[in-house]
């Protein structure tokens, strides 16, 4: 890449091209303009001598102001941060991947939750992890390691859960979803303690912060807040079917605005109501 300091090292004609062939077409036309004004003028020779240090002027003030903004323009680029400049472009071309994304592949539909991609590629670039499940046993019985992951670079997790000790909801959500699920308190209790000892691990910059909610979504969550585009799951819980069969929906902030809103302030409405686990 050029470096835009090295301009003022090249040469007048490669840097300032407009101004040298203004100078070369005044030449010129003086040249003219002396060999008419040396002999008797005509008519139309009279006019060229009006119009010839008209045209002249004008090509040497147009090539004036080409310099001088020209300079301008090299001195505000040189002087911008090419940090700056990356992360501006980096987000524009993330913009355009997201937008691509949802024409390709159909992004924003309902899919099976194998189609949806994975959770190390969810979670990277994110600072925080927020998911709500009735149990997430499943999740973190298969990804502990992940989450441990996400601590040890800083992020912020939250979680939250159905309550347990709330009997007219795991009613509820036993009515839905029994078979296959039927034992949802023991989930329950044993997700809350394999997550309570990652809250446990003080020696990573991270943090695990669990809460209950006395009622049960009709939906689970798992949204990814990132720098340029954040990403939510959206997986609609289904009358007695097993999990991998249930419709799953991934929402953007920059393709799904408004959707990706409603589903974050749902969460953020449920972590407000619900209850720290002790």
């Amino acid at each position: 890449m050029t470096d835009p300091g090295k301009d003022d090292d090249r040469s007048l004609l490669d840097h300032h091209w407009p101004f040298a062939v203004s100078i070369l077409a005044i030449t010129v036309l003086c040249f003219v303009y002396f060999s008419v004004y040396s002999k008797k003028p005509t008519a139309w020779q009279s006019l060229s001598l009006a119009i010839i240090p008209a045209v002249a002027a004008s090509l040497l003030i147009a090539s004036a102001l080409y310099v001088l903004l020209n300079r301008d323009f090299r001195a505000i680029r040189s002087t911008q941060p090419q940090s700056d400049l990356r992360q501006q472009i980096k987000a524009e071309i993330e913009t355009l991947t997201s937008i691509i994304q949802r024409l390709s592949d159909n992004s924003g539909v309902l899919k099976r939750r194998a189609a949806i991609p994975t959770l190390p590629s969810m979670f990277d670039g994110a600072d925080t992890i927020s998911i709500a499940a009735v149990s997430a046993l499943g999740l973190v019985n298969h990804h502990r390691g992940l989450l441990e992951e996400q601590l040890r670079f800083g992020k912020k997790l939250r979680v939250i859960l159905l309550d347990a000790d709330r009997k007219d909801a795991l009613d509820a959500w036993d009515r839905l979803s029994n078979p296959p699920m039927n034992t949802p308190e023991s989930d329950i209790r044993s997700s809350i303690h394999m997550l309570r000892s990652l809250a446990g691990l003080r020696n990573y910059p991270g943090t695990c912060d669990v809460r209950l909610l006395d009622t049960s979504f009709p939906y689970s969550l798992i949204i990814c807040n990132k720098p340029s585009i954040s990403e939510i799951q959206v997986e609609l819980h289904a009358y007695r079917r097993a999990p991998e069969d249930r419709p799953n929906i991934l929402l953007t902030n920059i393709a799904d605005p408004h959707w990706f809103r409603f589903f974050t302030e749902q969460f953020e409405q449920a972590w407000a109501n619900a209850k720290p686990s002790r």
